[in-house]
């Protein structure tokens, strides 16, 4: 027997036997739930709790494998994202500009970084042949900058930030009295150069760590510490360099050592004070890993695993075939039984509200009246379709596609797509479009996500207060969200809303 999943259909009811309108049906029917005539059976009411702890349990699995699927097709139309100084988002830009059928020369590393090796092995992708701007976006994805004499090195984003924020904001750098050259750039944006700025002044703003590598032309090199401006048609490098110089402070001579990752190479960084004949380029200052102990690095720093969009794209385009077992299959397993839990827990909460209302009715005031409820019935064509894979990760919430820390408001997020499944009885997103009418590819709705464009939509006739509750849950920053209790209370319908 197949593993069930939710579909929907509709029934006619009368006020004696039905809810509110303004409530959802939702009762699955399987071994322990039947549905007769209207009449519900129901055999385990403790399945509602069992949903929860099956989130709490298996969230750190889910959350630990790679949501991936093997049947995303690649996307054919350009990103809205520009790479212009504005964040350290190297990873989507490589893949922009591998997409555009820009290539550049493959990395010849000392060695791979175990972290890399060990990422894609887990989707059977081999780093060697991989494209040379790939391999790099894959580095910069998992943490890693390439030193002098193609040395990876591992970075660090300080204060629960990713590798695609790490830069510095002017407004940070201006608010340590650091002073800047300006340049014009063909866009006609101003692109900013540090000038004027110490390395206390520096580090104090730098948004990262890296660990200690060699630089034999650290104190000669005349590069720029800081810069935001950004070729949107470039294909950033990630070259590391060490910014060594001494100068006098308070009647002494203070030696300073800022790291700094550079989108171009050295031979065409302009020199301190110049402006570029073109457009400006991103250079990321960090501190050194030395400058730390261990426990402030523990309470301060992430060391990167990897976006979920960048792996979802190297299975796509990269991945050999492979027999073994793959532990991702296990994921819409995992899925599907959440989501079968999660129709019990709501028919749980129905029945609650309908025995309630049903104590308070007088005899005297039935009358027959035919409204559209949702009943929700378990079947196995949607699992077991060719749309199984395609609909994994589209259940994540966006901060976790982008590789952000694991929150519990995540699951929230998913229970609400799960709630948007159970209304229109279709995948999330069937309804998406392109602009120009057509089917978006899945990759496209992922980045769509990400960016906030696209959320999983309710039909017209799904009843207000749940589509109210769906669409709390779907909001874009989990703080926006509510919290687990807040959600129980607003589904028992004591949330405030009608």
């Amino acid at each position: 027997m197949g593993t069930p999943v939710i579909s929907l259909q509709r029934m006619h009811c009368s006020v004696n036997s039905c809810p509110r309108p303004s409530t959802f049906q939702c009762f699955a029917v399987n071994s322990t739930v039947e549905i007769r005539h209207s009449k519900i059976y129901l055999a385990d009411m403790h399945a509602a709790f069992a949903f929860s702890l099956l989130l709490a349990a298996l969230a750190p699995f889910v959350q630990g494998q790679t949501v991936t699927f093997r049947s995303l097709e690649e996307s054919s139309s350009p990103s809205s994202y520009v790479f212009n100084g504005s964040d350290s988002d190297i990873a989507q830009q490589l893949y922009i500009r591998h997409k555009a059928g820009d290539t550049g020369d493959e990395v010849e590393l000392t060695s791979v970084p175990t972290a890399v090796t060990e990422r894609l092995s887990a989707i059977n992708v081999d780093f060697n042949s991989l494209p040379g701007l790939v391999q790099r976006a894959v580095l910069w994805d998992t943490g890693f900058a390439i030193a002098p004499g193609n040395v990876p090195v591992q970075v660090y984003p300080m204060h629960n930030r990713t590798m695609d924020n790490i830069v510095i904001p002017k407004w940070e750098v201006s608010g340590v009295d650091c002073t800047f050259t300006n340049c014009s750039q063909p866009n006609d944006v101003t692109a900013y150069y540090s000038h004027t700025c110490t390395g206390w002044q520096m580090l104090n703003t730098s948004h990262c760590v890296i660990d200690v590598f060699e630089d034999s032309g650290a104190g000669t090199y005349l590069g720029n510490m800081w810069a935001n401006g950004g070729d949107p048609d470039v294909a950033p490098l990630i070259e590391l360099r060490d910014h060594t110089w001494t100068e006098p402070v308070f009647n002494a001579s203070v030696t300073f050592s800022v790291y700094v990752v550079h989108t171009v190479s050295s031979s065409k960084e302009v020199a301190w004070g110049e402006c570029p004949s073109g457009y400006g380029t991103v250079s990321i200052p960090c501190a050194r890993r030395d400058l730390f102990s261990d426990e402030f690095m523990a309470a301060n720093t992430t060391v990167p695993t990897g976006s979920a969009w960048v792996t979802t794209w190297l299975e796509v385009e990269f991945a050999e075939e492979s027999s073994g077992f793959d532990k991702i299959l296990l994921v819409p397993i995992i899925l599907g039984a959440v989501v079968v839990l999660g129709a019990i827990g709501l028919g749980w909460f129905c029945w609650k509200r309908k025995a309630k209302n049903s104590a308070q009715k007088s005899t005297s005031a039935a009358h027959d009246l035919e409204t559209d409820q949702y009943v929700a019935l378990i079947t196995p064509e949607m699992i077991l379709g060719p749309t199984a894979g395609v609909g994994t990760p589209y259940w994540t919430a966006p901060e976790i596609l982008e590789g952000k820390r694991y929150t519990e408001q995540a699951d929230i997020y998913s229970f609400g797509v799960v709630l948007t499944e159970l209304d229109t009885s279709k995948i999330p997103y069937s309804d998406a479009a392109t602009e120009h009418g057509g089917k978006p590819k899945p990759f496209q709705i992922l980045q769509d996500v990400m960016a906030g464009k696209l959320r999983p939509t309710f039909s017209k006739d799904c009843p207000p207060r749940i589509q109210k509750i769906g669409m709390a849950c779907l909001a874009l920053s989990p703080e926006d969200r509510p919290t687990a209790q807040e959600l129980v209370q607003e589904l028992q319908g004591n949330g405030g809303g009608q």
